[in-house]
């Protein structure tokens, strides 16, 4: 939405056009960041400096295996049956990596038949 929106406010980003464990394609252009498209607390994400460790972190261990059974898989189910135009929860994005030096903002909120429900914002 906020590429829609404001794209000078939002970060370079495209989705790793790979599977879990299949070779990284060419053109990412590193230092990037990595991170699934659903995962609680950014479970997965790292950043990584070439195609070699990004090839690496995308072979998923016993514990990573785990973590996507147990936190991402519950949301694929709920996602097919009730929104199975988003894709599946199953895919990686990159990012371009945010410099230290730039404040970084967050707001969460929602809007409910015109009123705004509850938001709250962040400075970090």
């Amino acid at each position: 939405m906020l590429q829609q929106v404001a794209p000078e406010a939002n970060l370079r980003f495209a989705p790793l056009q790979a599977e879990y464990g299949e070779p990284i394609p060419d053109g990412i252009e590193y230092p990037s960041y990595v991170k699934p498209v659903k995962a609680a607390f950014s479970v997965l994400a790292r950043r990584v400096e070439s195609r070699s460790e990004l090839q690496r972190h995308t072979r998923f261990g016993r514990r990573e295996l785990w973590v996507i059974r147990h936190l991402v898989e519950p949301f694929e189910r709920v996602c097919r049956a009730r929104l199975p135009e988003a894709g599946p929860s199953h895919r990686m994005l990159m990012e371009e990596p945010v410099l230290p030096q730039v404040a970084q903002y967050n707001l969460d909120g929602w809007v409910f038949d015109g009123r705004c429900m509850r938001s709250a914002w962040s400075m970090r």
